[in-house]
């Protein structure tokens, strides 16, 4: 008797081990990469200039915040050879503060925007921080394995002339998804 109620159990395929694709939402009938770019000027230094960086998000599709990346490249404008630019915090370290006006209605206002995302980054998992560091600039200051090198012989950086591309996701609490 017991031998009949035991195989009669069905067998289960744990969740790891199911390679399904998973149901699809049939109301999804496009997919768009959409690019914005700044409103005003192009290049911005910190010497003169303009200073604000304006984007204005305007269409008529959705718009997932979980996938909205600030891109821009860092140039060396120095003119002497031996002279490196070098980073000693994410992308997001020069930006003063970060306003989003939605309809002309202030949603957002971080003063001191770099000081409060670095604080957020330190204390995110190991894992993220290591997926800011691929979109960002590659490494971070304050890493386990970077400790040994904190000399200049070892420290990269962008030589004079040089650029580097960076892009981070603006911590805002629109945007702001798991």
């Amino acid at each position: 008797m017991v031998d009949s109620m035991a195989n009669s159990a069905e067998d289960y395929l744990i969740e790891s081990f199911q390679f399904k694709i998973p149901p699809g939402a049939s109301y999804v009938t496009d997919r768009r990469t959409v690019s914005y770019f700044t409103a005003g000027s192009n290049i911005y230094t910190s010497n003169g200039g303009t200073k604000v960086i304006r984007i204005n998000l305007t269409g008529d599709g959705w718009l997932d915040p979980g996938s909205i990346r600030l891109h821009y490249t860092l140039v060396n404008t120095d003119s002497t050879a031996t002279n490196y630019l070098r980073t000693i915090g994410g992308p997001w370290s020069f930006f003063r503060r970060v306003r989003c006006l939605i309809g002309g209605a202030l949603v957002d206002d971080v003063d001191y925007y770099n000081r409060v995302h670095e604080m957020m980054h330190i204390l995110s998992t190991n894992n993220n921080r290591d997926n800011d560091d691929v979109e960002g600039f590659g490494y971070r200051w304050d890493s386990k394995d970077n400790y040994p090198y904190q000399d200049t012989a070892h420290l990269t950086g962008i030589v004079s002339g040089g650029k580097s591309n960076a892009c981070f996701k603006p911590l805002l609490g629109l945007f702001f998804t798991k």
